[in-house]
């Protein structure tokens, strides 16, 4: 009987490692595909979004976003806001517990990190830090 609980609470765990991954999907997509709606899905609205972007040598201050900064970031309506198709898109998930998880995004903007809270049984992400892109690789990839 040990072995039935092992082996749901595994079985769980996989299930949620793939529904965190596709939240984390939908997050990178919104900006991809200039789908706001897609923040609306995945992301808190009481979302802190702290990052750095290195100018020259340096890294510039902490900025810090909004759930509504995202939605007008995702709106596509600034064109340095629009991305190529098959540009960088890679997620992993790092760890992950009944209701907090850990994930990382690597998109054409740098790396995010995010915190995951699974809210009203849906994974939803609360926190984000990131950091852009080498300036060597900026306007390679178009930001």
């Amino acid at each position: 009987m040990p072995y039935l609980a092992a082996a749901a609470a595994l079985f769980a765990r996989s299930s949620d490692a793939d529904l965190v991954k596709k939240a984390v999907e939908k997050y990178v997509d919104a900006f991809y595909l200039n789908k706001p709606e897609l923040i609306r899905e995945v992301v808190h609205p009481k979302l802190r979004k702290i990052g750095y972007w290195k100018q020259s040598s340096e890294y510039a201050a902490g900025s810090e976003l909004t759930f509504e900064d995202l939605l007008k970031l995702a709106d596509g309506t600034d064109p340095r806001h629009r991305f190529p198709k098959g540009a960088t898109r890679e997620v992993k998930v790092f760890d992950i517990t009944d209701k907090l998880a850990t994930a990382r995004s690597k998109a054409v903007w740098g790396m995010d990190y995010f915190h995951l809270a699974k809210l009203d049984g849906k994974w939803t992400i609360v926190n984000i830090v990131w950091q852009g892109p080498e300036p060597s690789t900026q306007k390679s990839v178009g930001v």
